[in-house]
Protein backbone atom coordinates (compact mmCIF):
# COMPACT_ATOMS: atom_id res chain seq x y z
CA UNK A 1 0.00 0.00 0.00
CA UNK A 2 1.10 3.86 -0.86
CA UNK A 3 -0.40 6.34 0.77
CA UNK A 4 1.00 9.86 0.53
CA UNK A 5 -0.79 11.13 3.96
CA UNK A 6 0.51 8.70 5.90
CA UNK A 7 4.22 8.62 4.12
CA UNK A 8 3.75 12.53 4.91
CA UNK A 9 2.75 12.07 8.12
CA UNK A 10 5.72 9.30 8.59
CA UNK A 11 8.25 11.84 7.38
CA UNK A 12 7.25 14.15 9.54
CA UNK A 13 7.13 12.47 12.68
CA UNK A 14 10.36 10.98 12.21
CA UNK A 15 11.68 14.45 12.06
CA UNK A 16 10.93 14.81 15.28
CA UNK A 17 11.15 11.41 17.08
CA UNK A 18 9.73 8.03 17.51
CA UNK A 19 6.39 7.77 15.57
CA UNK A 20 3.44 6.01 17.48
CA UNK A 21 0.36 4.45 15.53
CA UNK A 22 -1.98 7.34 17.12
CA UNK A 23 0.11 10.00 15.66
CA UNK A 24 1.08 8.92 12.54
CA UNK A 25 -2.75 8.42 12.26
CA UNK A 26 -3.52 12.00 13.24
CA UNK A 27 -0.88 13.22 10.88
CA UNK A 28 -2.13 11.00 8.06
CA UNK A 29 -5.72 12.65 8.79
CA UNK A 30 -4.01 16.53 8.64
CA UNK A 31 -2.26 15.25 5.48
CA UNK A 32 -5.38 14.17 3.63
CA UNK A 33 -7.15 17.39 4.93
CA UNK A 34 -4.37 19.41 3.08
CA UNK A 35 -4.47 16.80 0.01
CA UNK A 36 -8.49 17.63 -0.07
CA UNK A 37 -8.38 20.89 -2.30
CA UNK A 38 -6.61 19.58 -4.69
CA UNK A 39 -8.65 16.32 -4.88
CA UNK A 40 -11.85 18.35 -5.22
CA UNK A 41 -10.01 20.72 -7.57
CA UNK A 42 -8.76 17.54 -9.85
CA UNK A 43 -12.66 16.27 -9.64
CA UNK A 44 -13.81 19.70 -10.80
CA UNK A 45 -11.60 20.47 -13.74
CA UNK A 46 -10.75 16.48 -14.99
CA UNK A 47 -12.94 17.94 -18.65
CA UNK A 48 -10.37 20.42 -18.57
CA UNK A 49 -7.76 18.56 -18.18
CA UNK A 50 -7.99 16.32 -21.63
CA UNK A 51 -4.83 18.25 -23.35
CA UNK A 52 -2.33 14.82 -23.85
CA UNK A 53 0.86 16.50 -22.38
CA UNK A 54 -0.96 17.88 -19.30
CA UNK A 55 -2.60 14.56 -18.80
CA UNK A 56 0.67 13.14 -18.75
CA UNK A 57 1.56 15.36 -16.02
CA UNK A 58 -1.37 14.89 -14.00
CA UNK A 59 -0.94 10.97 -14.26
CA UNK A 60 2.45 11.37 -12.49
CA UNK A 61 1.11 13.10 -9.80
CA UNK A 62 -1.98 11.22 -8.73
CA UNK A 63 0.29 8.78 -6.52
CA UNK A 64 0.98 11.67 -5.14
CA UNK A 65 -2.48 12.54 -4.42
CA UNK A 66 -4.24 9.12 -3.37
CA UNK A 67 -3.50 6.08 -1.79
CA UNK A 68 -2.51 2.96 -4.18
CA UNK A 69 -6.32 1.63 -3.34
CA UNK A 70 -8.01 4.72 -4.11
CA UNK A 71 -6.73 4.86 -7.47
CA UNK A 72 -7.20 1.30 -7.94
CA UNK A 73 -10.50 2.11 -6.98
CA UNK A 74 -11.27 4.87 -9.51
CA UNK A 75 -9.40 2.59 -12.30
CA UNK A 76 -11.99 -0.14 -11.39
CA UNK A 77 -14.55 2.61 -12.15
CA UNK A 78 -13.12 2.84 -15.96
Amino acid sequence: MSDPAVEAAQRAWLSRGVPTKFAIADLADAAREALKPIREWLVQHKDDLAIPRLEVAIEDLLPLIYATEELQAQEDKQ
